[in-house]
């Protein structure tokens, strides 16, 4: 049996349920959702406090590099900081990036721990899923598969 992926999530904060919906309909079995920025219901109001802001990133340094991948989604018109930041962290200690969503990523995305961009983030986690297993389980939030706008 192989050991489950270790995932990093990264996106604009507002994006926090989303997360939260993939790892409650993933199984754990397959992923380990090593970020938890997006289990805080009240992360976009925490923003606004320097400690726990400042926790939280040294939280969120951490937890990049104990995971094996990095999912970003993003979609245009989304203006990206911390999610870059995350990025460059991941880029640097060799965490494979994976990029969802319209957004136009830089050159950087040629890197060799980037994998090639999805439209959806299903594909996404089917390209980790897969490299190990095959075609991965449909979640049963059909939702899911149609990523926001």
């Amino acid at each position: 049996m192989n050991d489950p992926k270790r995932v990093y999530c990264a996106s604009k904060l507002f994006r926090a349920k989303l997360w939260r919906d993939w790892k409650s309909n993933l199984s754990p079995r397959d992923f380990t959702f090593v970020s938890t920025w997006h289990d805080n219901e009240n992360v976009e109001k925490d923003e606004q406090d320097y400690m726990k802001c400042y926790e939280g990133w040294t939280k969120n340094i951490h937890q990049i590099l104990d995971a094996d991948h990095m999912v970003v989604f993003a979609n245009d018109g989304d203006r990206l900081n911390g999610t870059l930041v995350e990025i460059g962290i991941a880029l640097s200690h060799h965490v494979e990036v994976h990029l969802c969503g319209s957004f136009q990523w830089g050159t950087w995305r040629f890197q060799d721990v980037v994998a090639p961009p999805w439209k959806s983030l299903y594909h996404a986690f089917n390209d980790i899923y897969g490299k190990a297993k095959g075609p991965l389980y449909v979640p049963t939030n059909k939702e899911l598969l149609h990523d926001p706008s």
